[in-house]
Order: structure tokens, then sequence, then C-alpha cells
């Protein structure tokens, strides 16, 4: 059930317009990752969540109420939204205890001191802070500091919880930790969380769904595993994760709406996965594959049939140990280089002379 929609939400400012017509919902008890590179508007969408800027177009409706519209003169404040914030500096006050920076939002709320007592303790435990509490914030570590926050913003059990970059201050693998923690409480405790992020690992591993945007708007929404399977556009395509291109040509059209493509010169596949607009045979194309999906092997002289998809052959030019795995420049039979990824448990030599494999379901783009 939609507990916050934005319907043909747009922003400016003089001039420029930050956000362009955006419409989603945020479902109760689900995370929602806004997902795009700086200044695509991610932020200015967070903050008309929080009342903290007002949108120019559109409405925003709240548990069923609408809380911001210029076409019906309505605004609701921002302490009236019952809504928490994490921003991206932590924003804790460095002359208080941890016990007083989570207990502020209890205290301007004129909460009695033994529920104050109980609520912090309650969730200074949630976060892993018990036996901190009388500690400055100075003395905390960043890790620390980012717990404070997100106490601070649970101790008064808002309806939704907003989180801005709430990680990128922290290391990486600090960082890997906190996510995992933050999932954890999210189901343990059901909370509603929008996340702004710019970072693609972190919005695929946390979120139930990811809007992408860009450029103000936004371009695909969806759960993580159909954004990044199924990309409705060539942005979303490449935003999130990495991707291989390979030149090639349509050759053929099948009645059953497959389309049959020549990759790299080399002998192509049918595939129904295609996003070509109307093909027709000798138009330009391109095949794109996540680079898990290559198989790349030491060239034996196998068949080209490669399963239903396609064999190219190369040979490495650069190869870089990358501890897991190889990374190396491949040059094939084309005349076109890639990157592709080698498994460390072969021994694999410059000038080598590889077998590169596609799958039959790699996704087909225009050229």
């Amino acid at each position: 059930m939609a507990i916050l929609v934005f319907d043909r939400v747009g922003k400016s400012f003089g001039q420029t317009e930050a956000v362009s017509e955006v419409s989603l919902e945020v479902n109760k008890g689900e995370i929602l990752a806004l997902l795009g590179p700086s200044g695509c508007g991610k932020t200015t969408s967070l903050r008309m969540m929080a009342g903290l800027e007002r949108c120019t177009s559109g409405e925003i409706v709240y548990r069923g109420d609408v809380i911001d519209s210029v076409r019906q003169n309505k605004f609701l404040p921002t302490e009236k939204r019952d809504m928490g914030m994490v921003f991206q500096s932590y924003a804790i006050w460095p002359n208080m205890s941890v016990f007083e920076n989570i207990a502020f939002p209890l205290r301007v709320r004129g909460a009695g001191e033994a529920d104050i007592e109980s609520k912090v303790r309650h969730v200074a435990d949630l976060v892993g802070l018990a036996g901190l509490e009388q500690r400055r914030s100075t003395e905390l570590s960043g890790g620390q500091q980012q717990r404070v926050a997100v106490a601070r913003c649970l101790v008064f059990d808002p309806e939704i919880i907003l989180l801005d970059e709430p990680f990128s201050n922290l290391d990486a693998k600090l960082r890997e930790h906190m996510r995992l923690e933050m999932k954890l409480l999210q189901k343990r405790i059901g909370a509603t969380i929008v996340m702004v992020t710019h970072d693609q690992t972190e919005a695929l591993s946390l979120a139930d769904r990811i809007a992408v945007m860009n450029r103000g708007a936004i371009e695909q929404i969806g759960t993580p595993q159909e954004l990044y399977l199924r990309p409705a556009t060539p942005f979303v395509r490449d935003f999130l994760g990495q991707t291989v291109r390979f030149e090639a040509v349509v050759n053929a059209l099948g009645e059953d709406g497959t389309v049959a493509v020549t990759v790299e010169s080399s002998a192509g596949y049918r595939s129904s996965h295609h996003r070509l607009e109307s093909p027709v045979a000798g138009q330009p194309c391109a095949v794109v594959v996540r680079p898990g999906d290559v198989r790349i092997e030491r060239d034996c002289g196998q068949a080209s049939d490669a399963g239903g998809g396609v064999m190219l052959r190369g040979r490495i030019e650069t190869l870089l140990f990358m501890g897991e795995y190889y990374d190396a420049l491949i040059l094939l039979s084309s005349g076109r280089q890639f990157m592709g990824t080698l498994s460390k448990r072969m021994p694999w030599q410059v000038q080598q002379e590889v077998a590169v494999f596609l799958p039959a379901d790699a996704l087909i783009w225009p050229a």
C-alpha cells in the first residue's frame, strides 16, 4: 500500500528545472532507492518529501492527504510530517553526549523523562550503541556517528525514514558492514525507507525497489533484478553495473519476433530479447552484455555453436592480476578491443588465443 505518492512533481530553481514531472509511489515497509548521478534531482526529491523544499508543480500525497500542492495552495511543514531524516553529514551536535543527541527529537516534542530514558536506551541497543550513551560525539568513530544519526531518527517512531547518502563518509569495509546492519534493522522494525544514493552497489544490495533518475526525471522503477537484467533504456543499462558492447548487424527477422544478428563479423544468433524498433535486415545494432555473462576460454578450436549464442575469437593484449580474477584487454579478430574478466585458476599469458562466448539472451540495442 502506498504511503507516499509523487504525482507529476516538479521543482525549479529560477530557470533551472531540477525535477521534472516525477511520479512515484513509496510502499509501506519497503526500501526505495533514488539512484542516479550528481545533479539528477534525487536529493531535491528527497528534500521535497521532507518539506525542506516546496514543489513548483504537481502534488505530494502522504497517508492519503495532500501535503504539498501549488494548485491547491497546501503545504504541510517539516515538523508535522512525522518523517525522520539522516543527512549525509549526520548533523549530530558535538557539544552533546550520545544520549542527548538521540533524545533531542523527544525533548522538542515535550516527552517526559521516563519516556525519553526508555526510548533512548531501546534504540541505542537497537543500533549497537549500548554502553556509549554518555560519550561525546567527538569521541566516536565515523560508523558510531552514523549510528547516532540513525538512532536519533528512529527514536520518535517516524512513519518514513529518509536517508541522504548515508554511508558516503565511511570507508569501503565499514560501508559494506553498515549496509548489512541497515538491511537487518529495517527488516526487524518494518520501517519504510527512502534512500538517496549514487552508489549502484548500495542500491542493488539494500533496496526493494530502485528509481533510476537522470536529468530530473525517472528513467525506470523496478526491483534490483528487473533493472539489472531488463533495463528499459541505455542510461539505466550503463549506470546500473558494467557492460561490454559488441557491434552487430541484423541479418534476418523471425516470424516469432526474434532477430538474427551477426556479431563482430562472426556467425550470429537469434534473440527474442531485442530492443530494436522496426528492425530491418542490414540494420546496425549492438549486443550489450554484462561482464559476468561473457565466458572466455582458451581457444582450443571449439565449435562456434556456443549453445545458441555466438563465439568470437581473439587474443590477450594486456593481462592484469586483480587477486580474485584477471582483467584482460582482448583484441578480437574483427579488430576491436574490449576488457574481459578471466578466471584466476587458469595459466593465462599475453598473446594467448582465446574464445569469447556471448549468451543467446544478450541484450540487443540500436547502434
